[in-house]
Formats: structure tokens, sequence, C-alpha cells
């Protein structure tokens, strides 16, 4: 008896292996022997299986819990221009299926990546969106996570009014919800927002409470958050042994998290210390890696940051004029963004140069320059903080 021909359902069958796939890459990422070079090596073949799967309906509650627990994975290994588009595809297809939760989720994910990206504008666009998604879900995590967030961007563009009401927003709903997690955060960013201010010891206060809650859930990566900040801290109250100390400390949990992108922030924090510890020398190795680290993330408010400390470290080492082509690239950069703060260090590192090279009157220039941007800084502390570098300058 003849047998005819074995027809085969075609589109069912590409289907199919559409959701094996999906599910078995998810199960892939979050097994408990899966290691993050594993995720390395087998990123691309993940990216391809949610191009895939992202617009099949049946295959979404899969492919929205892969793309929600690779997220960190592509963030903090600083793969951004991929993963933006993945977010972008998936909010528009939680937004298809009706799924609101996820939609905030993944709106909130978004908004993260564009502030990474120092996409400053975009990112505060995305986080309001994610707010006004988050009331409609009756989301009180994301929207707190939202609050918090947005309140840390506006503490780079100096609105720190509105940041501080934010973050203390968010802290009350994270502390109604016992949320260590998004407490430890917050304190995190209102710590950092003192430290911006000048006041180190409010500063200093809500970022061991942030370290601490950290250390209580174990939270590796908001422990180097933690200690990258605090590092800072003290590195700006000119406390260079507590702030290498901590940038060693934010270092090793870098390591253990596989973070890449934030090592930029730590070794600019290193750099910065060193030369105040007077090793000048260490401060230019420091300073030259995390240049190489923000030229590879395309972040121009940090590299023009590595090349004021890089200027400055030279200038230590009587390489004065290997130093001010950095420095003047630095303030044309800070002067561009309109970053008063990174203005003013460029501006006291010139007129460090000039006094070195006894340039007179261009010193007078940059000395009047930057008199006239510290007056225009609104919190006081701040602004005496800067004057009284500025008369150490002055004087000597």
């Amino acid at each position: 008896m003849a047998v005819g021909p074995v027809t085969l359902d075609a589109p069912n069958l590409f289907r199919t292996y559409i959701l094996t796939n999906i599910q078995y890459w998810h199960d892939f990422i979050t097994a408990p022997e899966t290691s993050l070079a594993d995720l390395d090596q087998n990123r691309q073949r993940i990216i391809t299986a949610i191009d895939f799967a992202i617009e099949l309906d049946e295959a979404w509650p899969h492919t929205a819990a892969l793309i929600s627990d690779f997220s960190t994975h592509m963030e903090r290994s600083g793969h951004w221009v991929v993963w933006q588009r993945i977010l972008t595809r998936a909010m528009r297809a939680a937004h298809h299926v009706g799924d609101l939760l996820t939609e905030v989720e993944f709106s909130a994910l978004l908004a993260r990546l564009y502030s990474r990206q120092d996409h400053t504008r975009a990112a505060i666009g995305q986080y309001r969106r994610t707010i006004n998604l988050a009331r409609r879900a009756k989301d009180h995590y994301n929207k707190a996570r939202a609050y918090t967030n947005l309140g840390y961007l506006y503490i780079d563009i100096d609105r720190w009014w509105q940041a501080e009401v934010l973050c203390c927003a968010a802290l009350r709903i994270f502390e109604q919800l016992d949320d260590h997690h998004g407490q430890a955060h917050t304190h995190n960013h209102l710590g950092t927002l003192y430290t911006r201010q000048c006041n180190w010891d409010l500063a200093q206060e809500h970022l061991q409470q942030a370290c601490a809650l950290w250390q209580t859930v174990a939270d590796d990566h908001g422990l180097m958050r933690g200690y990258l900040n605090l590092s800072l801290l003290y590195a700006e109250a000119e406390r260079p042994e507590e702030a290498l100390r901590y940038s060693e400390k934010a270092l090793k949990q870098a390591d253990l998290t596989g973070e890449k992108s934030e090592l930029g922030l730590i070794y600019l924090n290193m750099s910065y210390a060193c030369r105040l510890h007077g090793d000048p020398v260490q401060a230019a190795e420091y300073a030259r890696k995390s240049e190489a680290l923000y030229r590879r993330f395309a972040n121009a408010r940090y590299l023009a940051s590595t090349w004021v400390n890089l200027g400055e470290a030279l200038l230590d080492q009587d390489h004065a004029e290997k130093a001010k082509p950095y420095l003047e690239t630095a303030l044309t950069e800070f002067q561009t963004l309109n970053y008063a703060y990174g203005e003013i260090r460029a501006l006291l590192a010139l007129i460090k140069y000039g006094q070195i090279t006894e340039q007179l009157d261009q010193t007078a220039t940059w000395v009047t320059d930057a008199n006239s941007r510290i007056n225009q800084l609104d919190v006081p502390a701040q602004r005496h903080h800067f004057q009284m570098l500025l008369k150490r300058y002055r004087h000597t």
C-alpha cells in the first residue's frame, strides 16, 4: 500500500520552537549553576530568542520573565544600545497584551538605562511616564522606585529641592512597604544629594544607613554603590585615606557582581583620593583607566571629570603644558553641558596651572570666572566650600 507524502504544519512547528526556546533560555539564566561568563557567552542567542518571541502572545509570560531577569546583566555589562531596543519593543508588547504591571516595570528599566547612558532628558521623561503608569496600576513599589531614581537624576542637574522632595516621598512609601532594598537606594540618593551640598555629616548618616540595609538584605551590587558614594564623600571632604579605603571596598563589590560601567566612577574617585594623598603618579594612572571606560560608555560629563583629575595629577608632577589641554577641554565640555560643579572644578585647576606657569593675566580671568560661577550656586554650604578652595588658590 502506497503511503502519501507527510504534510508538516510549518507555522505551528515554528511557534512551538519559539515557545520551547524562550522557556529554555529563561530556565538557563535563572539556574543557580549559570555563571556571569555563561551569560556573556550566550548573550546573542538569548537576544535572538527574545526577538523571535516578543510579539507572540502565547509566549509573552516567558518572554517578559526572561527580559526582566536578564535586564540586570545587560545593564551591568554595558550592552546598552541593544537592550534599549529590546526594552522599547517589550513595552509596546506589554501594552498590546494589556499587561500594565509589566509595562510599568519595563518603563522603569528603560528609564534607568537612559540614566546609565547619561541621556538625562530622556531618562526624566521616561521616569515621569513610569510614575503615571504606576499610579494607574496602583503599583506603589515602582512608583516609589521612579520617585527616588528621578530624584537622583535631579541632583545632577541641580534641581535639589525637587530631588529631596521626591526621595523623601519615596522613603515614606518604602518604609510603609517595609522594603529594605528601596529604603537603601533612597538613603543612598539622599547621601549623594547632601554630599553635593557639602553637608558631610548628613551625607555620611544616610550613606551608612544605606550600606547597613544592603548588608541586611545581602545586596552586593547595592553595597558597591554605597561604598562608591562614601568614597566620593570622603574625597570631597578631603579625607583621602578613608576615600581610598571605601574605593577599594567598592572595587571588590564590583568584581563580585560583574559590574563594568561603574568601574569608571570608582577609578575616578581613586584618582581624586590619590592626588589628595600626595601620589600624583597613581592618580594619573587611575584617571587614565577611568578615561578609557568613559570613552567606551560615551559619558561626556564623567569623561570631562577624568580630564580634570588627569590634568591636576600632571600639574602635581610638574607637567604643566601636558595638563593644559586636558583642563581646557574639560572646561569647554562642562560649559556645553551647563554643569556648574564640573566647570568650577576645571576653573580651579586652570588657576593652579596659571600660577605654576606665571600667566597672571589669564589666571586673573579664571579667578573672576570661578568667583562668578561660585556666587551663582544656590546652596550656602556648597558655595562656602568652593569659596574656601578659591581663597586657598588666591592666597597662594
